[in-house]
């Protein structure tokens, strides 16, 4: 709602500042002048005098505020028409499209609540000889809230009053009103004109506070909440005792005293705690006494009490009670002999009083004597008691009583211990058993541990020959008795008081006859073998074995080993480290006998004999592609492998044999023991390598077939993977003899064409180098030239042929025969042959 005023200067009011925007703040008129000016102004609407005037002159009029003006709300603003002609004598007001006066004057003062912020839109107009000359002006309303900062104290404590103050600020006028609210989220609950605050928390109410503020100022504008947080502590007192842990003697007196301060108040009592008992005083001082009975220790604290109902935190010391028993001074243990006596002096002191009498308890038996009470005793051994057992006590002045324990022993013998001899009156030995030697032991014990004088005598009779006597410690002894008789022994001791004790007997040593037995000889080693199969490249071979001869009467005896090689008899050479373990060469197949012989002195024997068959196993392992499994052969010869074997196999010496080995079985040889190679059909030399290098790394053999390049159509990749794995063949091996087959043609026709005329010659001249070099290297590596047994003029035989790929059985025999042809003719040859009276 717009609050209006018209020109004051005809009720005796003229503003100074008229040049001025805002002419003052929040002018207040009385509410009777206001009614008198609404009243003219409807009286002139009603007559029609200043409705809608026509706009007849171009003049212009001016007022003394800009086009656009800022004020605040209930400011009071002075509008004023500036018009240079001066002569006009009607003035018409609008505000916001509302006409609110019309007068001769030509100023009006306006104002606007706070409701009535935002812009606002004046029109003023003169008439002036019957001409209407309008202004226009936008006034502004703009809110200005007042701020504030609340300043809280540096510190707060319980039931001490904390003091907020306020920082304020208002731009357009002041602040009349600041609420307060603590820890209530917003809900003010405090109203004041003043700006500050004050707060007491008491002790329940210690720990974290929101203290929050708003203020309001004279257009009753509210600032934002601004909000500080406050930890109210606990100032709890400190005390301390002026006191140490400590030692007392019982019935002495301790003081103690407490030192407290706090540092927002005042002490105002003390909770002393003696061993749990608890008193509360206003005192700082306590003094404390125990007697005898309460010895140990005793603790005491205390704890202060300030004006905040305050608890401080206990200090405590540790008191230990003394109950001041007589210090005796020990006697020391005596010994005596016979029936002699002993007198016996004490003394004892006492650390907070003195000593009023002795007692004794003589045998310790609980019975005091207390007639006499004199420091001094004399004990008198009687029967045969060997310890006394004396019990003295000092009492003193509190009725307190320190005892000591005095042990009187009487000098007993010493003792000899010496069951081995005492239980033996007769030993039988064989004749072989002389010297014997005799262990015994013996132990000398003196019951009051003095030094002794000991003597073991051994004699033999009729001659009473002494015999050296050996000791292993001080306990253990041993004698040598060389022959059959009678012997004699004494064992005697004497302690330093002159007591002496003695043993003694005699031994009966007879002699016995046995019959002579025969040496014997354990050989388990040999006994346990009858054969050997052991492979080529084992050769030599290195046979070790055990014998250990054995005679039960230890006599020395004559021994021989002996080996030799059927049919000629050749000796092998023994060699032996220890005499126990012996080991001998083999360097051939064949049948080996043996014979161990042992002789004792009494000409008594014993031998044990055997025969060893020593065989020689060559192996072969035939790899490649399809060729080499054999496929389109029979099925029962693995295409041209049986015939290898067979082949090789005849020509064996005696004692030697040759097994294919392999990791692949086929359907090739109808099952054949034989089936076993590294054969794969359609591959090629990647995965070949795989197979050895990582799929069998343990594989060997001492010769190898090797027929790769068909699968590949002679690559030159295929051709370095075939170098590939002859060299993987010879690290196996190097001592194998390595067959690799170069290959057919395929048939002459325009598909295979091609490949014969341009892949397969490189191919097979890239082989035959290869082999070439690797023989100048040290490799036993040879060519089968396959392509010559399986081609006629140079084109591939199709009548041993069933494929473009594979030979008929009768093919892979002619191959057979290459290959046999080539491993005997080699150097080496694949196999030592068998000697003509082998044949």
């Amino acid at each position: 709602m717009i609050i209006n005023s018209i020109n004051l200067e005809c009720m005796g009011y003229k503003d100074e500042s008229s040049d001025k925007k805002r002419s003052g703040k929040k002018k207040c008129f009385p509410i009777d002048i206001l009614w008198g000016v609404f009243f003219v102004i409807a009286a002139l609407f009603l007559t029609g005098c200043v409705y809608n005037p026509t706009e007849t002159s171009p003049q212009k009029i001016s007022l003394n505020i800009g086009t656009d003006t800022i004020i605040g709300p209930m400011d009071t603003l002075l509008l004023r028409v500036e018009d240079p002609a001066q002569g006009g004598y009607r003035f018409f007001w609008e505000i916001d499209k509302q006409l609110i006066s019309e007068s001769g004057n030509d100023s009006i003062i306006l104002f606007w609540p706070v409701s009535d912020s935002g812009k606002h839109t004046v029109v003023t107009g003169v008439l002036k000889q019957e001409h209407f000359i309008p202004e226009t002006t936008t006034i502004t309303v703009k809110i200005s809230r007042p701020s504030l900062k609340i300043e809280a104290p540096g510190e707060v404590t319980v039931n001490d009053t904390a003091v907020f103050y306020t920082k304020t600020s208002d731009n357009d006028g002041r602040i009349v009103n600041y609420r307060w609210s603590v820890d209530k989220n917003g809900q003010f609950w405090h109203s004041t004109a003043a700006d500050s605050f004050t707060m007491v928390w008491d002790n329940s109410a210690h720990g974290r506070h929101i203290v929050r503020a708003i203020v309001t100022d004279d257009d009753g504008l509210s600032s934002k909440t601004d909000s500080v947080v406050v930890n109210v502590k606990l100032k709890k007192p400190s005390v301390t005792l002026h006191a140490q842990d400590t030692v007392l003697f019982a019935n002495d007196t301790l003081e103690l005293r407490a030192l407290s301060r706090d540092s927002n108040g005042v002490v105002t009592g003390f909770i002393w705690n003696v061993d749990g008992v608890i008193s509360c005083s206003v005192s700082d001082s306590l003094r404390l006494s125990w007697k005898p009975a309460a010895a140990g220790v005793h603790v005491i604290s205390v704890a202060s009490v300030d004006d905040d109902s305050l608890l401080s935190v206990p200090d405590t010391v540790f008191v230990r009670i003394d109950p001041g028993y007589p210090v005796v001074t020990k006697i020391p243990d005596t010994l005596v002999s016979g029936s002699d006596s002993v007198k016996l002096s004490s003394a004892a002191s006492d650390p907070n009083g003195s000593v009023k009498a002795y007692l004794w308890d003589i045998g310790a038996d609980g019975v005091w004597d207390d007639t006499t009470k004199a420091s001094g005793k004399t004990v008198s051994f009687a029967g045969n008691n060997s310890i006394y057992r004396v019990i003295w006590a000092a009492l003193d002045n509190d009725s307190l009583i320190s005892s000591d324990t005095v042990v009187i022993t009487r000098n007993r013998a010493p003792q000899i211990i010496c069951p081995d001899l005492q239980r033996i009156d007769t030993l039988e030995f064989l004749e072989t058993e002389f010297p014997y030697r005799l262990d015994f032991t013996v132990r000398f014990f003196d019951p009051e541990d003095d030094s002794l004088d000991t003597e073991i005598m051994f004699r033999r009779l009729p001659d009473s020959t002494a015999y050296e006597l050996q000791a292993a410690d001080d306990s253990t002894y041993s004698i040598k008795v060389d022959s059959a008789g009678i012997y004699n022994w004494k064992i005697s001791a004497v302690d330093i008081h002159g007591e002496k004790i003695s043993v003694e007997g005699q031994i009966t040593v007879l002699e016995n006859k046995i019959p002579n037995i025969a040496p014997q000889i354990i050989c388990p080693d040999l006994q346990g073998i009858d054969s050997l199969l052991l492979a080529n490249r084992e050769f030599p071979y290195r046979l070790d074995f055990s014998v250990r001869f054995i005679d039960p009467e230890s006599e020395p005896l004559d021994t021989s080993i002996t080996f030799w090689r059927l049919p000629d008899s050749t000796a092998s050479e023994l060699q032996t480290a220890d005499g126990i373990n012996y080991s001998i060469l083999i360097n051939a197949a064949g049948i080996y006998n043996w014979r161990i012989r042992a002789v004792d002195i009494h000409g008594d024997e014993t031998s044990v004999e055997g025969q060893i068959v020593v065989i020689k196993e060559h192996t072969i392992c035939f790899a490649g592609h399809s060729i080499v499994v054999g496929l389109a052969g029979d099925h029962t010869q693995g295409g041209f492998r049986s015939r290898v074997l067979s082949g090789l196999r005849d020509t064996l010496p005696a004692f030697e044999k040759l097994k294919a080995r392999g990791p692949i079985t086929t359907v090739e040889m109808n099952g054949s023991e034989d089936d076993s190679c590294l054969a794969v059909s359609g591959t090629k030399t990647p995965e070949m390598q795989v197979l050895l290098a990582s799929g069998f790394p343990q594989l060997t053999a001492d010769i190898w077939v090797l027929m790769m390049g068909t699968n590949a159509q002679f690559s030159t990749a295929e051709m370095r993977g075939v170098v590939k794995i002859m060299d993987l063949m010879y690290q196996r091996n190097p001592e194998s003899k390595i067959y690799v087959l170069n290959s057919p043609p395929y048939p002459d026709n325009s598909t295979w064409q091609y490949y014969n005329q341009y892949y397969l010659p490189p191919f097979n001249t890239a082989l035959q180098d290869t082999i070439n070099d690797r023989s100048a290297k040290g490799y036993k590596v040879f060519l089968v030239d396959a392509y010559s047994v399986l081609t006629k003029d140079s084109l591939l035989d199709s009548t041993i042929f069933v494929d473009h790929v594979h030979p008929n059985q009768t093919g892979y025999d002619i191959l057979g025969d290459k290959i046999l042809q080539t491993m005997f003719s080699s150097t080496p040859a694949a196999v030592p042959f068998r000697k003509s009276e082998e044949q």
